[in-house]
């Protein structure tokens, strides 16, 4: 997987990167991962209605199974929340790749053949329940694997939620 950091945190840029290849290798699998390339733009970004949105993945290319993605990332989010959207975003350049989603126009999406329209509920989505998923749970496994990257509880936090 080639990635591309734009204007991330130098704090955060390690783990994003371990993180980023990590879920990528998971997502996509040994074979199509070294195909994939991702740039990662850390940026505010806006969705059509105008409400601030955690992440956004664009497909780069013009293939029926795309290979390059550019994903945004709203950099005022804490290390944690920005992996998970990173996993969340992530996921849906695999479920491209792999054609199983195809935004087929503005009202029609196809989810592993199956036709949805804009009476889906986002949340009821299945794209979205499986990037859901996958962008709460990958952030977990890779501090697992990778416990250097954790973040360490601030002891404000502690003090705050009082002793346990």
């Amino acid at each position: 997987m080639k990635i591309r950091l734009l204007k991330c945190d130098p704090k955060h840029r390690n783990g994003v990167r371990e993180f980023t290849k990590f879920a990528g290798r998971i997502l996509f699998g040994p074979h199509l991962v070294r195909h994939i390339h991702t740039s990662i733009s850390f940026r505010e970004i806006k969705g059509v209605d105008g409400d601030d949105l955690d992440g956004q993945c664009t497909v780069s290319d013009d293939e029926k199974k795309p290979r390059r993605f550019l994903l945004h990332v709203d950099p005022t989010q804490n290390f944690e929340k920005i992996l998970q959207t990173i996993g969340h975003e992530l996921c849906h350049a695999k479920q491209f790749a792999r054609g199983e989603l195809i935004y087929f126009n503005k009202y029609i999406t196809i989810w592993k053949n199956d036709s949805y329209g804009e009476e889906t509920s986002y949340y009821r989505e299945p794209w979205e329940i499986e990037a859901f998923g996958e962008g709460l749970c990958l952030p977990q496994y890779f501090y697992e694997e990778y416990p250097e990257f954790k973040p360490k509880i601030d002891k404000k936090e502690v003090d705050h939620l009082g002793k346990l």
